[in-house]
């Protein structure tokens, strides 16, 4: 039975990681979004609360100096890049 549960808890830990690791890196959401120029932030005023597929793109939460906003993202010949950025607050 340990057998068991230590083949399926290994299982899950490899789902994790392996659909954790799809999107882009922190570093290159964060760039992308500060070129947007909300609020004139720069790369280190942009959080990252949260990400979802949605449509075939991966659609990043951002704060961004008390704004939250969504920036749905897609990669093409291996470079992301935002199809835009929509802002509240």
């Amino acid at each position: 039975m340990k057998n068991i549960l230590k083949i399926g808890s290994g299982i899950a830990l490899g789902i994790i990681l392996f659909t954790g690791c799809g999107g882009p890196d922190d570093k290159v959401v964060k760039s992308i979004a500060s070129q947007y120029r909300i609020k004139s932030a720069t790369e280190s005023d942009v959080k990252i609360v949260k990400s979802y597929e949605a449509q075939g793109k991966t659609v990043f939460i951002l704060e961004i100096k008390g704004s939250i906003c969504e920036m749905p993202m897609i990669e093409i010949d291996k470079q992301w890049s935002a199809t835009g950025i929509s802002c509240r607050g």
